[in-house]
């Protein structure tokens, strides 16, 4: 990586804040990264361990961040694939050995941050033959795979992040801005899923919603429907009563008119049919009503008595109970007139 890129400066400012550099140049470990190097071979080398001074003076001072996650994934990728080969190795022999591979892959030679293999013998204290055959080993352990992603780079590198500012918080009890900023990376995930969650179920409540909102109109809808139909209902029935008062009307004109001057008015009901002859006849029934053999008192009041009956008939609801009534006494007085007139 060019020292002089805008990536890498972006780079070491993160560097700085999280991994607890400050003002120190960025050319060696800090003793957090040490012990994490230190901590991860005790958990994960049972039979051996990694000497604290070879970790921290000697190595140290020629490794970078950079290069120190680079050999961390080349370390954890040798563990994942052949981890009889891992724990058969010696935990310094195979930290100088992806130390040695890492600085090679991250830095071209002649450049600042090279180290040249001469620097790796007299800090290591071993021979360059020695040397050599650790990184030859190594090479062929990984299948001279190198090559590392920007996933893979920076899933290493947040978690030595993370690993820093949780020693800096238990060491002192103080969370930082920068390490309270790492440490929320790792709830990125969580609140992905909170989000999704929340998505899904405002989805399912406007789905609701708007089942319920048809729901309620097809409801209001039928109801209307049912008002018209019964002010329909109520209109015809008052359309029908105005009729039959019409009828009614024509038996009072019956009532206070002399048996001889009775005059059938243009106010009598439609279903009732008078004929030259004097015949009541009903538009819905084919047999005539004749009185024509009587007296014309008896002729008389026998069609009104007819006439009473036509009205009766046609009559179904309970709202004209008292016009019945007027009826029966019509009736009685009809006969009363018929016994006197015989």
């Amino acid at each position: 990586m060019a020292p002089r890129t805008e990536a890498f400066k972006k780079l070491q400012q993160r560097l700085r804040r999280s991994l607890k550099y400050g003002d120190l140049r960025i050319d060696c470990l800090t003793a957090p990264l040490s012990q994490m190097v230190i901590e991860y071979f005790d958990h994960h080398s049972h039979y051996d361990y990694l000497d604290t001074d070879f970790a921290t003076s000697s190595i140290g001072g020629f490794v970078d961040p950079c290069t120190l996650v680079a050999a961390m994934i080349y370390i954890e990728r040798l563990r994942v694939r052949k981890p009889k080969s891992f724990m058969a190795r010696n935990p310094n022999e195979l930290y100088l050995a992806a130390l040695i591979i890492a600085n090679k892959f991250m830095f071209d030679g002649n450049t600042y941050d090279y180290v040249w293999l001469d620097d790796w013998v007299e800090e290591a204290k071993v021979d360059k033959s020695t040397i050599n055959q650790l990184e030859l080993r190594m090479l062929y352990d990984l299948e001279w795979d190198l090559m590392i992603s920007g996933d893979e780079y920076e899933h290493t590198l947040h978690s030595m992040e993370r690993y820093v500012a949780t020693r800096s918080l238990k060491q002192s009890g103080i969370l930082s801005y920068g390490d309270a900023h790492v440490l929320l990376k790792d709830m990125k995930p969580l609140m992905d899923q909170i989000s999704r969650f929340l998505t899904m179920c405002a989805s399912l409540t406007s789905a609701y919603l708007l089942v319920l909102a048809l729901s309620v109109g097809t409801y209001l809808t039928a109801q209307k429907s049912v008002s018209n139909a019964n002010v329909n209902t109520t209109t015809s029935l008052l359309n029908m009563e105005t009729s039959v008062c019409g009828i009614q009307n024509v038996q009072d004109a019956y009532l206070d008119s002399s048996i001889d001057g009775l005059v059938i008015t243009p106010s009598a009901p439609t279903d009732m049919i008078f004929d030259s002859e004097g015949n009541i006849h009903r538009a819905d029934s084919i047999l005539p009503v004749d009185f024509s053999f009587l007296p014309s008192k008896q002729q008389s009041l026998l069609e009104i008595e007819a006439l009473v009956g036509i009205l009766q008939q046609n009559r179904t609801y309970d709202t004209y109970t008292e016009s019945c009534q007027r009826h029966n006494f019509f009736r009685k007085h009809n006969n009363q007139q018929l016994i006197l007139a015989s």
